[in-house]
């Protein structure tokens, strides 16, 4: 019998052990750089400090600028375009700027300075962390019978990890509070290669609360006989998707998808 199927927390245990080890892993590799970069920021920073400075002061006439530009565009005044883009870059412009055309009591030239104003206060975002995995699983009975769709950039797939040829995934939403969010899906394939053409030797478990406060686990361990079904795993080398459909011991059905946009593989 594999450790695996020894302990219902076990499961948990390893892929939370692999995501830490995965963790470890790009600290490691990213440490030197990051103290390069640290270090070159450190001497830029006075400078880094006059440019945000100059720019803060340019800001409104830079956007001013731009909007009028759009404006220039729509209205297809390649002569105007040419004067405001030459005021952008801080050169005289002349007294016969486009003037910004009125839409419903607003003008439009205000809309889009808002709208600019909008893409700078949002574009911290655009350096969001890439996300792991994506999953979509419908539950079919039971008192969480729904669609439920996640994204996480923690954890993810891993090959290897749980044993020599194996296959795991953690997808894990440690933050959430909300007990009706499926925030929790674990499975270990003992045999990736086998998984290919559809398996029915894997452990899956499926739940929703907190970990330390579970209000709903939908399980799945053939090992032990508990509930049965069918993993496909289409391994891919960089990225990865797993197909399951299981059924509990207590008639619950699960169908879901598992996209791997990342697949961390043991050295």
């Amino acid at each position: 019998m594999p450790l695996w199927a020894n302990g219902d927390n076990y499961s948990e245990a390893v892929n939370c052990l692999s995501e830490a080890n995965h963790c470890l892993s790009e600290a490691n590799h990213c440490l030197p750089e990051a103290i390069n970069c640290l270090s070159e920021a450190i001497n830029c920073l006075p400078e880094a400090i006059n440019c945000l400075s100059e720019a803060i002061h340019c800001l409104p006439e830079t956007v001013n600028c731009l909007s009028d530009t759009v404006l220039c565009l729509l209205a297809g005044d390649l002569v105007t375009i040419s004067t405001k883009i030459g005021c952008c870059r801080g050169q005289p412009t002349t007294d016969n700027a486009a003037k910004p055309q009125k839409t419903g009591g607003v003008t439009l030239n205000r809309l889009l300075r808002s709208l600019a104003v909008l893409l700078i206060l949002t574009a911290p975002a655009l350096y969001a962390a890439e996300p792991k995995e994506t999953i979509h699983v419908v539950i079919t009975g039971g008192a969480n019978a729904g669609t439920y769709d996640g994204t996480t950039d923690r954890g993810g797939c891993s090959a290897g990890m749980t044993g020599k040829g194996s296959w795991g995934n953690q997808y894990s939403l440690v933050k959430e509070n909300n007990p009706k969010v499926l925030n929790s899906l674990q499975l270990i394939v003992p045999d990736a290669k086998a998984a290919a053409s559809g398996t029915h030797d894997f452990f899956l478990n499926v739940a929703f609360g907190r970990i330390t406060a579970r209000v709903a686990e939908y399980k799945v361990e053939t090992e032990k006989k508990s509930g049965s079904g069918t993993v496909t795993v289409h391994d891919k080398g960089a990225t990865a998707v797993v197909n399951f459909d299981a059924t509990t011991a207590a008639g619950v059905h699960l169908v879901g998808t598992i996209d791997c946009k990342s697949v961390l593989r043991a050295q």
